[in-house]
């Protein structure tokens, strides 16, 4: 069955250009995944709202709401920044601008204080995420329920995650050092990429800098760039070469802290995302799938299966790749030449499992050496 296109494709990716450029300009990387998500949420809606309409206006609401949610225009919020300096960027009406970010929460039913929404760094101090009502009807703060509670109100996707197991967390070590034996199963599917590209393997539990080292292999990216996971609102990943180009003092060593630290220890399905080149960012999400049995004769870690070929490095991330792959697919496009001369030629189907599982058991380069 030939999967079906993403509605509103190239009106999506002329969003995410419009996104990204205002939130890095004026806001933040965590604006700028939320309006993504958010724009990506619409254009899967049957049918897309996307496909009426400017992207600029589309992309004027989409940061409207987010920051509505994250009460932008708060002069004791940082960032801060007044809605109507939106409209002005864009070049969009203030009325059409409000109105289209009203419809937005309303087909999307999105409020303040609901965590899908709001960034993943205010979590811990917006009491109201937090703010529940209990069996009795009263309202209570989950964070001083039992953990049974929070578990439960975690699985209804009342709160981002169980501050019970956090605690419990805290307790242990940042710096896990005792491998569990277990092998943990994930599927790595690379966001904004359609048809999507997506890989499933096996790893032993090792650290989360070497789990970085098997995306790496099993996508097929280079390893010639920055790279961290992110989940529950902190980041993981080598404060060494993050150090060289931004902050790190939220960065959790992913060096010393295994995969067995941060998963589930009951199996249950998880999802974090992984971020490499900070330029194109190109973000993964990775969902947890189980601890299998290991079967005798395969050697770890192992690639089981995946689809499409990993875009070429420093293309430009989604919206590059998607001009990448409409001009080396076509021979009278104006880039075919350039872009067949700077990456070869490129089959967009072509992956192979075993091929893989190969590069995943040899290794990569060390970044760290690499001159």
């Amino acid at each position: 069955m030939v999967k079906k296109k993403l509605p509103g494709r190239n009106a999506l990716q002329e969003v995410f250009n419009l996104v990204d450029a205002f939130c890095r300009d004026h806001l933040n990387d965590e604006y700028v995944v939320l309006c993504r998500t958010l724009a990506e949420k619409l254009a899967r809606k049957r049918p897309s709202p996307m496909l009426r309409g400017e992207p600029k206006t589309w992309a004027c609401a989409i940061i409207r709401v987010i920051g509505w949610v994250n009460f932008l225009d708060d002069r004791s919020q940082k960032p801060h920044l007044k809605l109507t300096r939106i409209d002005k960027s864009f070049g969009v009406a203030e009325s059409t601008a409000q109105g289209k970010a009203k419809a937005i929460r309303q087909l999307l039913k999105i409020r303040q204080f609901h965590h899908e929404w709001t960034l993943p760094s205010r979590w811990d101090s917006t009491v109201p995420i937090w703010t529940l009502h209990d069996q009795n009807g009263f309202m209570v703060d989950i964070r001083k329920q039992s953990a049974e509670s929070q578990r439960a109100a975690f699985r209804q996707g009342l709160i981002p995650y169980v501050p019970a197991d956090r605690a419990a967390e805290a307790m242990k070590p940042h710096l896990e050092t005792k491998k569990s034996g277990l092998l943990y199963q994930f599927k790595i599917v690379l966001k904004w990429t359609e048809p999507p590209v997506w890989r499933r393997i096996q790893v032993l539990d090792e650290s989360l800098d070497k789990l970085h080292e098997h995306i790496q292999a099993a996508m097929g990216w280079q390893n010639s760039h920055l790279h961290h996971f992110l989940f529950n609102g902190r980041r993981y990943g080598d404060p060494e070469l993050i150090g060289e180009g931004g902050d790190t003092s939220d960065v959790v060593n992913s060096t010393q802290t295994l995969i067995s630290a941060i998963v589930p220890s009951d199996g249950r399905p998880f999802l974090f995302l992984y971020e490499y080149d900070f330029g194109d960012s190109w973000l993964h999400e990775l969902q947890f799938e189980g601890n299998p049995s290991p079967h005798a004769g395969i050697t770890y870690p192992h690639c089981l299966e995946g689809d499409r070929a990993c875009p070429p490095e420093d293309v430009g991330g989604p919206p590059g790749f998607a001009d990448y792959l409409a001009a080396v697919s076509n021979p009278d496009h104006e880039r075919h030449d350039e872009c067949v001369e700077w990456h070869g030629k490129f089959i967009p189907s072509k992956f192979n499992p075993q091929y893989a599982t190969h590069l995943m058991q040899e290794g990569l380069p060390d970044w760290r050496k690499m001159q």
